[in-house]
C-alpha cells in the first residue's frame, strides 16, 4: 500500500483480474474510495467542522460484497445507463436488438453492462483512470468501444469524474456515476433531506418507467423542484408521475448548457451540502425506494426504502428511441465526452 493509502496496481494474466481499490485524498482530510469493479465510488468521507466524520454514499463492508451487488452502488453503468424500451433501438437504418433484464426493457446496459465488469486501472498521482473495453455485440451495442473514467479531487472538496469514449462504429452511449448519497452518514433516510433541481421540465414516463416521449413542466407539482423542498414532500404526493413508483425516479431537462449547476441536496441535521454539475443535459433523481429493507450495508447499518438518493447525471433515458430528446449517438471517429463534479461542503 502506497503513502497515499492506494493499494498498488495489480494485473493477472488471463482474463481475470483482482479487485482493486484507490484513495483519493485532499488538504481537508477528505477522502474518497474507488473500486475497479463497474469504476465505482465505494466510499466519501467528508469531515465536519468538528472534525467527526460520515459516509456520505452507501455501500458495503468489504470489496468483495460488490461482486453481488444488485443496486449498482457507487457504480458506472453503460454502455447506456437508465433504460431503453423493449431492450432494442434503430441506428443507420439497422436495428439492434439488445439483451433485456428489466422484463422487456434493458436497465444500465443489460445484466452484464459495465457496473459488473473489472475496469483496467491506471494511476497518475492525484488522478486515477478506469478503462473498459467493450467489445461488438456486447449485450447487444455495436462497435468495439472504448470507455474511461477518470476521477480527481481537489482541496475544495469536489469530486470531478471525466467521462470519454470512442468506437470503431457508430453506437449509442450513456455513462453516469449510481451512487447513493444519505448526507446524514445513512442510519436514517434521506425523507427529510431538502433538494433543489436547475430544471423546469421532467421526462414523463410510462408504468415501465420508458419515455413516452413528452417532456412535461415541473411548475406547482410534485416534481417542481424549482426551489428547495424536503424530499418526503415529493414522495408523499399523489401526483400520479411519482406514485406509480412510490417515490421518485425522474430524469429533469437540464437549463442551460456546458458546466453548470444540476441539483443541490442538503441534510439540516447535520448542515452538510452537496453540490451537483455537469455538462450533459439531463440528471436522473432516484429515491431509492426500490432497497430491499435490510440490505447490509457497511459498519452494520441496515438499509432499506429512501436510505439514499441517486442523483444521476446523464443523457435522458430512451433517448436512441426518441428523436425529440439530444442525440445519445456516438460516431465512429468521435470522442465521447462528459463531466460530473460532486462539490462538498459542510457548515
Amino acid at each position: 500500500m502506497g503513502q497515499d493509502g492506494s493499494m498498488a496496481l495489480k494485473r493477472k494474466v488471463g482474463t481475470k483480474m483482482e479487485l482493486i481499490c484507490e484513495k483519493l485524498t485532499n488538504k481537508n482530510g477528505m477522502e474518497v474510495t474507488l473500486l475497479n469493479l463497474g469504476a465505482a465510488i465505494i466510499s466519501v468521507s467528508v469531515p465536519g467542522p468538528d472534525g467527526s466524520r460520515a459516509d456520505l454514499v452507501l455501500g458495503y463492508g468489504k470489496a468483495e460484497d460488490y461482486m453481488e451487488d444488485r443496486l449498482y452502488f457507487g457504480s458506472t453503468p453503460g454502455r447506456f445507463a437508465n433504460r431503453i424500451g423493449g431492450a432494442r433501438f434503430s441506428l443507420n437504418g439497422t436495428e439492434h436488438v439488445l439483451t433485456a433484464n428489466e422484463g422487456r426493457n434493458q436497465l444500465h446496459g443489460g445484466a452484464t453492462g459495465f457496473a459488473k465488469k473489472i475496469w483496467e486501472t491506471e494511476r497518475d498521482g492525484g488522478r486515477v483512470t478506469f478503462t473498459y473495453r467493450s467489445p461488438d455485440g456486447d449485450n447487444g451495442y455495436p462497435g468495439n468501444l472504448t470507455a474511461c473514467a477518470a476521477y480527481s479531487l481537489n482541496d475544495e472538496n469536489e469530486l470531478s469524474i471525466e467521462y470519454t469514449a470512442e468506437s470503431d462504429a457508430d453506437t449509442v452511449i450513456n455513462l453516469t456515476n449510481h451512487s447513493y448519497f444519505n448526507l446524514g452518514g445513512g442510519a436514517d433516510t434521506i425523507l427529510d433531506h431538502m433538494l433543489s433541481v436547475n430544471a423546469d421540465s421532467f421526462i414523463v414516463t410510462d408504468r415501465e418507467n420508458i419515455p413516452t416521449g413528452e417532456i412535461r413542466d415541473t411548475a406547482g407539482g410534485a416534481l417542481d423542484f424549482s426551489e428547495p423542498k424536503t424530499i418526503g414532500d415529493a414522495v408523499s404526493s399523489n401526483e400520479e408521475a411519482v406514485t406509480n413508483v412510490n417515490g421518485v425516479d425522474s430524469c429533469f431537462s437540464l437549463r442551460g448548457e456546458g458546466l453548470r449547476s444540476a441539483a443541490v441536496l442538503s441534510d439540516p441535521v447535520t448542515g452538510r451540502t452537496l453540490e451537483v454539475l455537469t455538462d450533459l443535459p439531463g440528471i436522473q433523481a432516484y429515491t431509492s425506494q426500490g432497497i430491499p429493507e435490510g440490505t447490509k450495508g457497511r459498519d452494520g447499518i441496515a438499509y432499506g426504502p429512501y436510505s439514499g438518493i441517486c442523483l444521476e447525471a446523464q443523457h435522458f433515458p430512451d433517448a436512441p428511441n426518441q428523436p425529440g430528446f439530444p442525440s445519445a449517438v456516438l460516431e465512429k471517429g468521435t470522442v465521447f465526452r462528459a463531466t460530473i463534479v460532486f462539490r462538498f461542503k459542510a457548515i
